[in-house]
């Protein structure tokens, strides 16, 4: 897991929501924030959640650590809880 303030903006990155670097890319609100979530692993294990900062972007990464073995984690929903509880 990673948190972050990234320099871009949510509105550059859906600039390139086609960017072949992303598995997935979809629009969302984080507490009525505008967001997005984008996953760049081929298995989209991993997520990064943006949510608007302004002039910049927060996020949130969530990815499995290791060899993890247990059950298949839901890295989008954990983005999105975690991004739900920093949200400013």
């Amino acid at each position: 897991m990673g948190l972050e303030r990234d320099n871009e903006t949510v509105a550059s990155y859906r600039a390139r929501r086609h960017d072949p670097a992303f598995t997935s890319f979809a629009d969302n609100t984080v507490n009525g924030r505008s967001g997005a979530r984008l996953s760049v692993d081929p298995d989209r294990t991993d997520c990064t959640q943006l949510m608007d900062g302004g002039p910049v972007s927060l996020t949130v990464h969530v990815a499995p650590a290791g060899l993890y073995t247990g059950p298949p984690a839901d890295s989008f929903a954990y983005a999105l809880r975690i991004a739900q509880l920093i949200e400013p």
